[in-house]
């Protein structure tokens, strides 16, 4: 929750006032590629997958304003995102996925006042990460190990 506003992700995102339950517009409405929704502090972090018909896939962060659900800003990620975005602690953690072309697996942080790339992860092979920010560090988990990142953001 941020404000007086939820937001729910499935295969679109749908943002609701948390009193009424009314449905909000969001500048997302139509899309069917959302990746996962993290609350920061003043806006929704919303991962947003894209495809082209020619085939040509964008992966978008987005942070979206809980009260008119416009697009407070945006951030083209550099490598394909994998499920579970999530957010604290103002940053926005972001998995990514192995590509031929692309670094492995790894994440990605994202400051949540503009939605810069702080920093990044790709030590890991193709195995999925987990991330959960806390006060002074992130703690991230790949295949069998834990790792500490002291804030960096």
């Amino acid at each position: 929750m941020v404000g007086s506003a939820v937001a729910v992700a499935g295969e679109r995102l749908v943002l609701l006032d948390a009193a009424t339950g009314v449905r909000r517009p969001t500048a997302l409405q139509t899309s069917t590629g959302i990746r996962g929704v993290g609350a920061l502090t003043t806006t929704f972090a919303v991962g947003e997958h894209s495809e082209t018909e020619s085939g040509e896939a964008t992966d978008m962060v987005w942070g979206i304003d809980p009260h008119d659900g416009s697009k407070a800003w945006g951030t083209r990620l550099p490598r394909p995102m994998g499920d579970g975005l999530t957010a604290g602690e103002g940053r926005v953690l972001v998995p990514t996925m192995a590509a031929e072309t692309k670094p492995p697996a790894g994440f990605l942080v994202l400051r949540e006042s503009d939605g810069v790339l702080a920093w990044g992860e790709t030590r890991g092979g193709t195995a999925e990460w987990l991330t959960c920010a806390m006060p002074r560090a992130i703690y991230a988990a790949s295949s069998d190990t834990v790792y500490a990142y002291p804030n960096q953001s």
